[in-house]
């Protein structure tokens, strides 16, 4: 009777321990928002669909305009497109997407943010181009709001299933290690040399 009490105990305080563990990770993996602060020129306009600053992030079409004759590009980098156009009368197109690359199952996803400036030539066109990486959980991100007060884009993230359940399990493991090994030990215990 002794025996079965003490297995009780032990049981029982394990369960307590998985109940206390869900708890923690509950208040522990919570959902956040993470701000990025973002450069926006003085004359600018978003590509994206806006709605309620809620911008939605459009995935990358596949862009061949710049085997036309009449369009050129040029990519620069970022620190030289705000010193040529942070201050200019031309407009900037600012558009948020979605990077999509071929990089497995594993690696993180990034969003780029593409600022451009079309300038017209008699018959030709000519688009200066600047883009900015981020990365982001695509499993958890359910919502990009861009705030224009601020300059910023608040990404929030929901809670992480799949960490909470793999925290979980590698407790409940923990768990069933001790009760295993209680018992292991109560059943042969040390024997005294005589």
């Amino acid at each position: 009777m002794k025996n079965g009490a003490r297995k009780i105990i032990v049981i029982g305080s394990g369960v307590c321990f998985l109940a206390l563990w869900f708890v923690f990770l509950l208040f522990a993996i919570k959902p956040y928002t993470e701000k990025i602060v973002i450069w926006l020129p003085d004359n600018y306009e978003m590509e994206n669909y806006v709605k309620d600053e809620v911008v939605s992030i459009m995935p990358t079409p596949i862009d061949n305009s710049h085997q036309s004759n009449k369009v050129f590009y040029a990519v620069i980098g970022m620190e030289s497109f705000k010193r040529l156009f942070g201050n200019s009368e031309k407009v900037v197109s600012v558009k948020i997407e979605e990077k999509i690359e071929d990089t497995g199952y594993s690696n993180p996803s990034y969003y780029q943010i593409i600022y451009q400036v079309k300038h017209d030539c008699a018959d030709k066109s000519f688009i200066v181009v600047a883009q900015e990486y981020y990365r982001y959980n695509k499993r958890t991100l359910s919502e990009m709001r861009l705030s224009q007060d601020q300059d910023a884009l608040f990404l929030k993230n929901k809670r992480n299933a799949d960490l909470i359940c793999t925290l979980l399990i590698a407790g409940f493991v923990m768990v069933a290690l001790s009760v295993y090994l209680f018992e292991f030990v109560d059943k042969h215990p040390k024997q005294s040399n005589d």
